[in-house]
């Protein structure tokens, strides 16, 4: 069975497919803080997820005196979600929820995230 391995810094970019996974930062974004982009094999199991974040919406976040650090907590939780395969939820307060409202007391995971996550690992 796979785990998670931390094998430090790399000049990869996130987002291009080259066989690493990679937690990165670009630029450019558009409309969304972070995007997962991940690639199966025909059996369905996880080959590859890369996660970028993009400077660009939270430069845009700090300026408009949003709390930047929650709202990168909240983005890479939500991302890391989806690598491990979960779809978005219309629960409100879930970590998967597509527009979450960030507040000062919102914890992660909800409580409907992990037993959403469990579900999908369960034997």
């Amino acid at each position: 069975m796979g785990g998670l391995r931390y094998s430090g810094l790399s000049d990869k970019a996130p987002g291009t497919m080259d066989g690493e996974n990679v937690i990165g930062w670009k630029v450019n974004g558009q409309n969304y803080s972070a995007w997962t982009s991940w690639r199966a094999g025909r059996s369905g199991q996880a080959l590859e997820a890369d996660v970028t974040l993009y400077t660009n919406i939270f430069n845009s976040y700090r300026v408009r005196g949003i709390d930047t650090q929650l709202e990168l907590r909240k983005s890479i939780i939500h991302e890391l979600g989806h690598v491990l395969g979960l779809t978005h939820s219309d629960q409100m307060g879930d970590a998967m929820m597509v527009k979450v409202r960030t507040r000062p007391e919102w914890r992660l995971p909800s409580d409907n995230d992990i037993s959403r996550c469990r579900a999908l690992y369960s034997e």
